[in-house]
C-alpha cells in the first residue's frame, strides 16, 4: 500500500510550495498518493482542534502522513527563524523548522548574535527566546531541519470559461463527497514558473549589482549598505539598487533611532526592467539580515539563478551545509569590502559559479530533492 500524504490548505502557506510542488511530483510519478484536503478538516485525521482556532498559522503548513497503519501529524514551519517557533508544536508528532538553530533548540541557550548588534537590537529577541524555550523547550525533540525560504512558485495558468466552469462544479462535488481538492492546475502552473527561473540562469552578465530594499530589520545596517552601493555607483560601477522606507518597530530597537523619512529611497541607477531578470545578470547578489536573522526568498533564488551571494552571517541552519554554495558570508556593519568582491570575479569565474551553485542547488533545492528529504525523514515513524 503506497504513503498518502495529505495537505491540509489554507490561504497563507505559500512559502511552502517547493514542498508541494514535490509531493504532486512525487504523486505523479507513481510514488506515493497526495492529496489535498480543506483546512478546517484536519482534525478528523488525528490534529487537536486547537490548530483550526489558533489565531496565527502564517507560513506553517499542516501535513497527515499515513504509512500502513501509523499515522503522524506534521506542521512545516518556513516562518523566517527560530525565534517564530510556534506553540502549535505541542499539536503535532514531527514539526519541521525552516529557520533551525543548534544554540537554540539543541543547547537551548541564546544565539550568538552580530558584533555590531547592540541590546537594544536584540533584547527583544531574548525575551522572546527565553519565554519560548521555557514553555516550548520539552517539545524540541520533535524538530527536523528542513529548506531556507524558496523562490515563489506560483504561477496562474489561465483557463477557458467553459474550463473555469467545469472546475467549479468540479470543486463543488469534491466538497459534497470529500474528495478533495484537484491540483492539477496549480501543479501545472509551478511546472512553468520553475522552467522560467531555470530559464534564468542563461541571462549573460550585464550589472555589477541589483538590489530592490526595504529598511526590514536593523536598518542602520541596511543604510550603512545602501551607502556604499552609492559609493560604488559614484566610481562607475554598474549599482541599480533603492532603499524604501520601512516604519520602526520595537523588534530590532529600530524605534529609538532618529531617521527622517524625507530622505528615502535611497537609490542609484533605477530598477527599471523585471527585478528577478536584472538580479539574473547581476555579478554579484547582496543581502542583509531582516528581521529575526532570517532566510530570504530572493537569495535563494540568486542561488538557484547560480549567482555568488554575499550575505551576513547565517544564524539559520538548512537540512544541507550551506557553505557549498559559494555563499560569502560577513559580518561587516560598513560592507566595506564589496569592491574587493566584486574585482574579484571576472566574467569567466561569474560562469563557473553560476555552474556550480545551480548543481549545489539542484542537488538539494529541487523539489524532488524537497520532497523526497521530507518524505525519508519520517523513515523513523
Amino acid at each position: 500500500m503506497k504513503t498518502k500524504v495529505i495537505w491540509f490548505r489554507h490561504p497563507h502557506d505559500g512559502r511552502n510550495e517547493l514542498l508541494r510542488f514535490g509531493l504532486m511530483r512525487l504523486h505523479y510519478n507513481g510514488v506515493l498518493t497526495y492529496a489535498e484536503l480543506p483546512f478546517d478538516e484536519a482534525f478528523k485525521y488525528g490534529f487537536s482542534r486547537v490548530i483550526t482556532t489558533y489565531p496565527d498559522i502564517r507560513h506553517l503548513s499542516f501535513l497527515v502522513i499515513k504509512k500502513n497503519a501509523t499515522t503522524i501529524r506534521c506542521v512545516v514551519d518556513n516562518e523566517d527563524s527560530f525565534a517564530l517557533i510556534s506553540p502549535l508544536i505541542k499539536e503535532v508528532d514531527v514539526y519541521f523548522c525552516s529557520g533551525y538553530n543548534s544554540d537554540f533548540f539543541e543547547k537551548k541557550q541564546f544565539v550568538k548574535p552580530y558584533n555590531w548588534q547592540k541590546e537594544q537590537d536584540i533584547i527583544w529577541y531574548k525575551d522572546t527566546i527565553d519565554r519560548k524555550i521555557n514553555e516550548l523547550g520539552d517539545h524540541f525533540y520533535k524538530i527536523k531541519k528542513f529548506i531556507p525560504i524558496a523562490p515563489n512558485l506560483y504561477h496562474n495558468v489561465p483557463l477557458s470559461w467553459p474550463m473555469r466552469k467545469f472546475r467549479n462544479i468540479e470543486h463543488r462535488i469534491n466538497q459534497v463527497i470529500g474528495r478533495g481538492h484537484n491540483f492539477s492546475d496549480v501543479y501545472k502552473g509551478f511546472e512553468i514558473r520553475y522552467a522560467f527561473l531555470k530559464e534564468l540562469r542563461n541571462k549573460k552578465l550585464k550589472y555589477d549589482v541589483t538590489l530592490n530594499d526595504s529598511m526590514w530589520g536593523w536598518p542602520q545596517h541596511r543604510i550603512n549598505l545602501h551607502s556604499q552601493l552609492k559609493s560604488l555607483h559614484s566610481k562607475g560601477y554598474k549599482i541599480h539598487s533603492a532603499l524604501k522606507w520601512t516604519d520602526p518597530v520595537i523588534h530590532d530597537g529600530s524605534y529609538m533611532m532618529k531617521q527622517d523619512n524625507n530622505n528615502f529611497p535611497l537609490q542609484t541607477n533605477p530598477i527599471d526592467h523585471p527585478y528577478e531578470e536584472m538580479l539574473a545578470q547581476s555579478k554579484l547578489a547582496i543581502f542583509a539580515c531582516g528581521f529575526h536573522w532570517g532566510w530570504r526568498n530572493i537569495m535563494m533564488f540568486s542561488l538557484m539563478v547560480g549567482l555568488p551571494v554575499v550575505t551576513d552571517r547565517l544564524l539559520t541552519e538548512a537540512y544541507f551545509d550551506m557553505n557549498e554554495f559559494h555563499l560569502l558570508q560577513q559580518e561587516d556593519h560598513s560592507w566595506s569590502s564589496l569592491e574587493t568582491r566584486l574585482t574579484e570575479i571576472n566574467e569567466h569565474r561569474w560562469n563557473d559559479i553560476k555552474l556550480h551553485n545551480q548543481h549545489v542547488y539542484d542537488k538539494y533545492m529541487s523539489p524532488d530533492s524537497v520532497a523526497s528529504y521530507f518524505m525519508k525523514s519520517l523513515g523513523d515513524f
